[in-house]
């Protein structure tokens, strides 16, 4: 959405989530973006089949990918890539594992994520995610930690939530109040002792032999003014 109004862009969004997906589709019709931003209750192995090849200049994922699993990144990355135009981006942004053989460590955080918030997550090391891509002729052409980001973000997230337990205590039950109080105590802690990390990763699809069409620098990712 905010790249259509911004910037112009036809956008094309796809969940499985029918409570994200009715959401999207009342903040699209409440923005007036009816025409340029649609919503698909669509998984991601199912899209090359609903598209038609090549259709997309740019994909991204957010937070998505840690649901998917080594087994089926192939899978994964295989379906973004037939979606991509020769040259077109993939900017893949999810959580990471900080072992190099994406073994857990700590003090039991992913064991309580799976029982409790985000079941049959496996965090992978960001080497294997950049093979598999590198694997189906994706350049990578950068790659950013926000490790120190996010692990504030997770900070300020839990002070806000313990500011308002009143409020929360209105809209949801006590259990599930208390298992989001420790999932972002919990995955701060994580972050801050570096047992995960999250990355985004930026790849061009190479199908022929030609440079990226991305600028020479990195000025473009900034501001004008360069803060």
């Amino acid at each position: 959405m905010y790249a259509a109004q911004r910037y112009g862009v036809q956008a094309t969004g796809i969940t499985l989530s029918e409570n994200q997906f009715a959401l999207a589709k009342d903040r699209i019709r409440e923005a007036g973006l009816h025409g340029k931003v649609e919503v698909l209750l669509l998984g991601y192995r199912n899209a090359p089949s609903h598209f038609s090849e090549a259709s997309f200049d740019k994909v991204a994922s957010v937070g998505m990918f840690e649901h998917v699993g080594l087994r089926n990144l192939p899978i994964y990355v295989g379906a973004v890539r037939r979606l991509l135009r020769d040259r077109g981006l993939f900017l893949n942004h999810g959580f990471t594992s900080s072992d190099s053989d994406g073994r857990m460590v700590g003090s039991g955080v992913n064991d309580f994520i799976d029982k409790y918030v985000f079941p049959n997550n496996e965090l992978l090391h960001l080497h294997v995610v950049i093979r598999k891509m590198a694997a189906q002729h994706f350049e990578i052409y950068d790659v950013e930690s926000l490790h120190p980001h996010y692990a504030r973000t997770l900070a300020i997230w839990s002070q806000r939530l313990e500011t308002q337990l009143d409020a929360a205590r209105r809209l949801v039950e006590e259990k599930t109040l208390r298992i989001w109080r420790a999932y972002l105590a919990g995955v701060y802690l994580g972050f801050r002792q570096g047992w995960m990390n999250i990355y985004q990763v930026l790849a061009s699809r190479q199908k022929t032999d030609r440079p990226t069409e991305l600028p020479l620098t990195r000025r473009w990712m900034y501001a004008p003014t360069g803060t």
